[in-house]
């Protein structure tokens, strides 16, 4: 997926978007050692989990999306994932 995707960079993840393989839309979400301690890990993933529940629908045509998140996602509010990660779910594809 990562040489066939589009990839985009934003302050806090980066995000690879590639044409569905199965058919539907499919989310991964990565979220290294380097972001923090577990605990801030978890808080990083679910935000992203509750901003792609929300908003999976948007999604067209199907897709294979992979959010990874940066070190610097470790003081990601929602308002600010929300913000960079909503450009995903548009109509761009």
């Amino acid at each position: 997926m990562q040489r066939v995707a589009e990839r985009r960079h934003t302050a806090h993840f980066v995000v690879l978007k590639a044409v569905a393989t199965a058919g539907h839309t499919r989310f991964g979400i990565t979220v290294s050692s380097r972001v923090g301690n577990a605990v801030a890990r978890n808080r990083v993933k679910r935000v992203v989990r509750e901003i792609v529940r929300r908003q999976w629908r948007r999604t067209r045509p199907a897709v294979d999306v992979v959010i990874i998140a940066k070190p610097a996602a470790v003081d990601v509010t929602y308002g600010e994932a929300i913000a960079e990660l909503g450009q995903v779910f548009g109509s761009d594809g």
